[in-house]
């Protein structure tokens, strides 16, 4: 992963660093931040690799399957078709599950997170990292 590549590379920059200047001061005050960096790309990583679980979306769609017919059985016993109650209730079903679907694979959805401030903060690191060397 191109993350992990530039995290080491931070990291050779820093150790090479406090062995040009050893300073107790310039490692602690690196060391936590790169840390604290590091972490917080380990906890976006893991909830882009979290989904919900296939027996949740059985359910879902059991459910989904149940009502519907449920629907379908009060129309029938009302001896009528309300086409507009069905036609919105099928909309909202879908939409409702359109969105937990996309919602839980932040990766190649509609809803999709904005990487902007990631992407400046990247190029920002890879100039510092030239500049370094």
């Amino acid at each position: 992963m191109a993350s992990q590549q530039l995290q080491q590379q931070i990291w050779q920059v820093i150790s090479e660093q406090s062995r040009i200047n050893p300073q107790p001061r310039n490692v602690s005050t690196m060391v936590p931040v790169v840390s604290e960096m590091i972490d917080a790309g380990a906890a976006i990583e893991a909830a882009y690799s979290n989904t919900v679980p296939a027996i949740v979306l059985i359910l879902l769609f059991g459910a989904i399957i149940f009502t519907g017919l449920l629907v379908g059985h009060s129309f029938g016993r009302a001896g009528r078709r309300y086409v507009f109650t069905a036609v919105v209730f099928a909309l909202l079903v879908t939409l409702v599950v359109s969105v937990i679907l996309d919602l839980d694979r932040p990766r190649r959805g509609v809803i999709r997170e904005n990487f902007g401030p990631f992407e400046n903060l990247r190029a920002t690191m890879r100039s510092a990292l030239s500049t370094a060397q």
